[in-house]
């Protein structure tokens, strides 16, 4: 699958490997896609989605937060020590990352392109909804869809 990526794409999968051993995660998610490609900011795809990776990750944050208050979990108080172990290219990936990926794959046939590209797999996490971690931060971000779309054609 790997073989298609152009060399922006390897480097968003590679950012998104970063975000997963930084967050301490055991799988690649769409929310790490997400991330990996706020990782050069004055990109065309990051550009199109006007959202900086300081905000993303913060959002990702308030929504993991959040989600364990449910659960009665407080981590307010908690400190994290050490650095988490950086990710592997081995690392499992979710089910709703590989359906961005297939996604990203559609649309790169669609509009007849030779390799997957960065803005192929930021119009497949557009395509994602609830409970996606990258379309709840989108959401929470209140991001405009159709046009980060628009700006992407």
């Amino acid at each position: 699958m790997f073989e298609e990526f152009a060399e922006d794409t390897r480097a968003v999968i590679d950012s998104a490997l970063v975000e997963v051993g930084q967050r301490g995660d055991q799988r690649l998610g769409t929310e790490h896609l997400l991330l990996g490609l706020l990782h050069v900011p004055v990109s065309p795809w990051a550009r199109a989605l006007g959202v900086s990776l300081a905000t993303a990750r913060r959002t990702l944050d308030e929504i993991d937060r959040s989600a364990l208050a449910v659960i009665q979990i407080d981590i307010s108080r908690v400190r994290l020590g050490g650095t988490p172990p950086p990710a592997t290219k081995g690392i499992p990936w979710t089910y709703a990352a590989r359906g961005v990926i297939k996604h990203a794959a559609e649309e790169m046939v669609h509009r007849r392109g030779r390799s997957l590209e960065p803005k192929h797999i930021l119009l497949g996490i557009l395509e994602s909804r609830r409970p996606d971690l990258a379309s709840a931060v989108l959401d929470q971000l209140a991001v405009d869809r159709t046009a980060v779309r628009n700006r992407l054609r």
